[in-house]
């Protein structure tokens, strides 16, 4: 996408052009992806609930939840964590619930269970419609230890650890395609990691040659971490995955409309840390064109509170957006992400005892992962900008005001316009240059926006932002999107 600003257009208009005939790339489905830890109340008390507990539940998991996690077509989901797989030993969540041991966990500092454990991650995946993506423990952990790990999920019932998952009572391997080896070992040094990723490759493909293999990436971007992880390890992964954590803590509009421009910058940055990545694979890697990104871990984090308990504002749902339109202009190298997290802690979904009510960001998860076509086509957009006062820029200086992405169908039938309106406060109205759809009979614009830029969805208050939906006989060549929206526009071609 082409974003540009010119005197002809002023701050309350804009120009889209869309070419839906000019297919330039392919986005990966698995980059609306999840990630669920054992911290706080993610794992117990989110999804999975005490054995007397009187909600609605499907072998512990919680049905309320389960509906509003099947309801974002989730694509995969990645699990234990996180730091906490960095002390987590696998054999210790398997076999009969009563017989597991709990531990400490260290890096979190709480007792664990290990009443959830590898059958039932798999069973939850199974029951949400998402493939499962697991981390190793590198930390304290050992390759052989993987490895038998991998054998446990994908080996036949004539292997030792096959064997084992058939007699704890699921015969058949679960599949887990996508590993990742390793969390956040900045510590340990990038050349160890690197050298130890190799060791961990090594004995888990030798159980299983087909799995695909995650290495640690950099908070944000290092280039001498990622750049040694490439050079000694680049042979043997299948994805790199850096960790961007972004926001903006006031969250109040009687300090200024700075603030809110302030958090929408975080979008800028998170899509800056990706573009780095991809120069870098592309300077490295040219030879491997399938090597992807995996972020794995990203979001917006400004509090951390007793179990990183965390609510999202309408704004951090237009981050979320304008982040997803940026990894579809990047699809050629993004592949996979996970948001952190799922429930409760740092959750797009939130729940108490007996409640569940969902954030800004789960409603774009929901429009982007239902809505949005796999092949990206060619758009571009002139826009006017907001222009942060030097004290918070933060690398980034202008926000454009409407953000952009355009995608059809794989048959070509349905084209799909997402447009973000950045604007604090003014509606904008958008000239619309569509392009390559033949003849449009029917247009479905889903929108999603609250009151307030700030606004937030709470257990006692679970609709303050929602997503609308309206239906046009046909494709507007102008149309006004309301300030701080996600509109996207479904275009039916007979």
């Amino acid at each position: 996408m082409v974003q540009k600003n010119e005197t002809l257009i002023g701050e309350n208009q804009a120009r889209v052009t869309v070419d839906f005939t000019d297919v330039i790339g392919t986005i990966n489905r698995n980059i609306y992806g999840h990630f669920a830890e054992h911290l706080g109340g993610c794992i117990y008390g989110g999804i999975w609930v005490e054995e007397d507990s009187q909600l609605p539940k499907v072998r512990g998991m919680r049905k309320d939840v389960l509906k509003l996690v099947r309801d974002l077509r989730p694509p995969v989901i990645r699990w234990p964590g996180g730091c906490f797989s960095e002390y987590y030993h696998w054999e210790d969540g398997i076999g009969p619930k009563e017989k597991r041991p709990w531990r400490f966990d260290w890096k979190w500092k709480k007792p664990e269970p290990n009443i959830v454990g590898t059958h039932e991650f798999m069973d939850f995946c199974q029951q949400v419609g998402a493939e499962p993506v697991v981390a190793v423990n590198v930390r304290t952990g050992t390759p052989e230890e993987a490895a038998a790990w991998v054998e446990y999920c994908n080996g036949s019932n004539s292997t030792r650890q096959g064997k084992r998952r058939a007699e704890n009572g699921h015969s058949e391997p679960f599949g887990v395609k996508i590993w990742d080896i390793g969390n956040e070992a900045w510590d340990l040094g990038s050349e160890y990691s690197a050298r130890r990723f190799v060791e961990y490759a090594r004995a888990m493909r030798a159980v299983d040659s087909s799995i695909k293999l995650v290495a640690v990436g950099s908070s944000h971007y290092d280039d001498e971490w990622n750049r040694t992880m490439l050079e000694i390890a680049g042979e043997h992964l299948d994805y790199i995955a850096p960790h961007h954590y972004d926001g903006w803590k006031v969250r109040t509009l009687e300090e200024g409309e700075q603030h809110y421009y302030a958090n929408l910058a975080s979008a800028r940055r998170i899509a800056d840390t990706l573009q780095r990545y991809v120069n870098l694979l592309d300077e490295l890697l040219p030879h491997r064109s399938e090597v992807g990104i995996s972020m794995d871990e990203w979001g917006v984090w400004i509090e951390s509170r007793q179990g990183l308990q965390h609510n999202y504002d309408l704004s951090d749902g237009l981050v979320s957006a304008c982040v997803f339109n940026a990894m579809h202009r990047l699809c050629r190298r993004v592949t996979m992400a996970n948001w952190a997290q799922l429930v409760n802690c740092l959750g797009m979904i939130q729940t108490d005892a007996t409640r569940a009510c969902v954030t800004p960001v789960y409603l774009v998860f929901k429009l982007y992962s239902n809505l949005c076509g796999q092949r990206l086509v060619r758009s571009s957009v002139e826009c006017g900008y907001y222009t942060l006062p030097q004290e918070l820029e933060r690398e980034v200086k202008r926000i454009p005001y409407i953000d952009i992405s355009a995608t059809s169908s794989e048959d070509g039938r349905r084209g799909v316009l997402v447009i973000v309106n950045q604007h604090v406060s003014s509606p904008i109205s958008v000239q619309l240059d569509l392009k390559g759809l033949g003849i449009i009979q029917r247009v479905d614009l889903h929108y999603l926006n609250g009151p307030e830029p700030f606004s937030k969805n709470t257990l006692d208050e679970p609709e303050a932002v929602t997503i609308s939906q309206q239906t046009l006989s046909e494709a507007p060549r102008r149309y006004d999107f309301p300030p701080h929206s996600v509109n996207v526009l479904v275009l039916h071609v007979g």
